[in-house]
């Protein structure tokens, strides 16, 4: 179990495992660590995952995520 922040400044217990590989697009991440948690909202990737990138953005006018592979 691990206490987590999140962007609005409250915080939430979870349990946390780790994805033996995951494909997003043509990039294949391994041991990648993830977690489940009872807030209700809309999902969210955070550091662990995005920090696998060269970079990331937000394209809001497509309504997608941008990653760039390392």
């Amino acid at each position: 179990m691990r206490t987590y922040t999140l962007a609005d400044g409250s915080t939430t217990d979870s349990q946390t495992f780790r994805i033996r590989s995951l494909k997003v697009g043509d990039t294949v991440l391994e041991n990648v660590k993830g977690s489940v948690s009872d807030t209700k909202g809309t999902l969210l990737l955070g550091q662990s995952f995005l920090k696998n990138f060269k970079s990331w953005s937000i394209d809001n006018s497509r309504n997608v995520l941008v990653l760039v592979p390392k």
